[in-house]
């Protein structure tokens, strides 16, 4: 063999090599590629073709948070061009001193029931005496009498039956607040449509599931969801009760004696009996003092007696006469 025969057959070895490494290699890749879509489709998590199709939001954990969270930041706005009705909690309160708190009581069980209110509370003080039920009969304690009745009336009415709660008698007090509720309002209507999307989104997934896996993990998502539904559901009723009735606290009082201690007596016989205690003290504290001070006044008395003795002495020696010599 000659040596260009030599080189030619080295040259189509060399090539042969080359296109069996290209084509073994482009199998493997092709055989890993099918591998990993038979893993894919055999995954127990929502098929391909249910997933959302692109350009749509995905509603589940943490971003239906923070798509709710970004509608309703960008809802005030919009719904305040859309004339959104405002949400206000009023309350208010009134004290009226009339010449009787029973007769007057009537008239505010009237008041409340032509208002189609209702009487949430209420509270009667018979004289001198602790809260009571109200027109319970008997003998009447001396002293005026006062009630407190909390009182709930369709907020439309309100100014009108304030305005009677006056007309019983004297005004003493009067006050009134409102609350503004209309962001919240505007946000928790958000929150609500962005999870009943996702309740509807998740009931689809839910009817196209393939396998039990997937119908419990879509199940669990949809007990989440409705239960944070209910809990924004029941947000949304309470605000709107309290935006639709109004609550009125009346106080009732009738006007005392114009000369009248300012407690159940005078106090003379509470002033007796702190003195009574006072003396009482005294002596315990001066007995205390002298049991303490007994030592040093019997070390005094014995340094006493003996200079005593000792003084006596002297004199006795010194009136001696003296001896003769």
């Amino acid at each position: 063999m000659t040596g260009r025969m030599r080189i030619v057959v080295v040259v189509g070895v060399a090539f042969a090599v080359l296109a069996a490494a290209v084509i073994g290699y482009w199998a493997a890749s092709m055989s890993t590629a099918d591998i990993n879509v038979g893993m894919t489709s055999k995954s127990p998590t929502i098929a391909p073709e249910m997933a959302p199709p692109s350009g749509t939001t995905e509603f589940s954990g943490d971003s239906a948070q923070r798509g709710a969270t970004a509608d309703s930041a960008g809802a005030p706005a919009e719904s305040t061009s859309q004339g959104v009705p405002k949400a206000v909690i009023r309350t208010a309160a009134i004290e009226v001193r009339v010449e009787d708190v029973e007769k007057s009581l009537v008239v505010v069980r009237r008041a409340v029931t032509a208002a189609k209110g209702e009487i949430q509370s209420l509270t009667y003080y018979a004289g001198d005496e602790g809260p009571v039920q109200p027109l319970a009969g008997g003998a009447a304690p001396s002293g005026p009498k006062s009630a407190t009745a909390v009182i709930r009336v369709p907020t439309d009415q309100l100014a009108a039956v304030s305005a009677k709660m006056a007309g019983l008698g004297t005004v003493v007090t009067q006050s009134a607040n409102e609350e503004d509720v209309t962001q919240e309002t505007i946000d928790i209507a958000a929150r609500l449509k962005n999870l009943r999307a996702e309740e509807a989104r998740l009931r689809s997934f839910f009817d196209r599931a393939r396998n039990v896996r997937e119908m419990l993990s879509i199940e669990q998502e949809l007990s989440r969801v409705r239960g944070e539904i209910e809990a924004m559901q029941a947000q949304q009723d309470y605000l709107e009760r309290q935006t639709s009735m109004a609550t009125l606290t009346v106080t009732l009082t009738e006007p005392g004696a114009i000369v009248s201690p300012s407690g159940g007596s005078w106090g003379f016989g509470e002033a007796i009996t702190d003195g009574i205690r006072a003396a009482a003290r005294l002596i315990q504290v001066a007995i205390t003092v002298l049991i303490a001070l007994l030592p040093l006044i019997a070390i005094a008395l014995v340094v006493w007696a003996l200079l005593r003795l000792r003084a006596r002495r002297r004199a006795a020696r010194e009136s001696e006469p003296p001896p003769a010599e």
